[in-house]
């Protein structure tokens, strides 16, 4: 990497990536709890 705009494309393009990522395990983190409190509550109602 001579270019420093290399470097720098590259550095943007590894943190898009990282973020897209990360993006992917909060929305499934939020989904499972969605669908966890969803379940709890409906076990209460049974009791």
């Amino acid at each position: 990497m001579s270019d420093p705009l290399t470097g720098l494309a590259l550095s943007v393009v590894f943190a898009a990536v990282g973020f897209y990522a990360l993006y992917w395990v909060i929305r499934k983190a939020v989904a499972a709890g969605i669908r966890d409190a969803a379940r709890d509550r409906g076990e209460g109602l049974n009791q």
